[in-house]
């Protein structure tokens, strides 16, 4: 029986990935579409979203394929499973950070940079640290550490939040080959709206950000969001071409609503 003629078993459906998905899109829509349970839920793209760390709650066929595009964008994925997608906003939100993640490697690379990789983590932080913000919203807070290989060398970031500065700290597993760096973070469907910059002549050290960080809803709200952690797309860059990634990194303030009156009051 020829696999057009009905539908995809689920056994069968379960097994597929991404590149698979696309393939059989690309061969013939109706064997796409049919790949569903009797519900009619994409079971083929819910089990592909889930193998690939997202929480797909009510999301279409279209919203998870965006987001599973998306996050196959970038170079590294470090500690963010979870990621939910609800609708197709919460998966635009995520193909928008992606994309702007990509366009600035891009350009970094056209103008002679020597090494740029792009990552999507999660920055989370202890119920300890979270309790403490929720009783002083003046609190400052460390996210636990991440740890990414970039080059030949060992990375390990941690962000440190208060209302009135976002620092990170950058440690490296090998100090002797260290390179300087330029660490710009995006914050993708959180409260907290952090489009910011990190440029470390060496590691060691908490290093203040230049860019936007700021929220437009309760401190209740990002006090809840803390929780879970905060979802960041990044790049790692060397910084022998700073001038340039400054002007790329404003680019990543431009949807934020209202971002030219909140950098006018940094």
């Amino acid at each position: 029986m020829a696999l057009c003629q009905g539908r995809v078993p689920t056994a069968i459906s379960a097994y597929l990935g991404l590149s698979d998905l696309l393939s059989l899109e690309a061969a013939s829509k109706d064997i796409s579409d049919n790949m569903a349970n009797p519900g009619g839920k994409p079971l083929a793209w819910v089990t592909a979203a889930t193998q690939a760390g997202l929480y797909v709650v009510d999301g279409n066929k279209s919203s998870i394929k965006a987001a599973l595009l998306a996050v196959s964008t970038f170079d590294r994925a470090v500690d963010f499973k979870g990621i939910s997608i609800e609708d197709g906003k919460s998966a635009k939100e995520l193909t928008k950070a992606a994309d702007q993640i990509r366009k600035i490697k891009i350009k970094h690379l056209q103008a002679g940079g020597q090494f740029a990789d792009t990552f999507i983590a999660r920055f989370s932080f202890s119920p300890e640290d979270v309790e403490m913000l929720q009783g002083d919203l003046r609190a400052t807070v460390r996210s636990l550490p991440i740890s990414m290989v970039i080059g030949n060398n060992a990375l390990v970031l941690t962000l440190i939040w208060s209302r009135t500065a976002t620092r990170l700290l950058v440690l490296a597993e090998d100090e002797a080959s260290f390179k300087p760096v330029s660490v710009q973070l995006r914050s993708i469907s959180s409260p907290l709206i952090l489009r910011m910059e990190f440029c470390f002549g060496k590691p060691g050290g908490e290093v203040e950000g230049c860019g936007l960080c700021d929220t437009l809803q309760s401190p209740q709200a990002l006090t809840k969001s803390m929780r879970g952690g905060i979802l960041c797309a990044g790049i790692v860059a060397d910084l022998q071409y700073k001038a340039g990634m400054w002007k790329q990194m404003n680019a990543l303030n431009l949807d934020r609503p209202d971002w030219k009156a909140s950098f006018s009051q940094k």
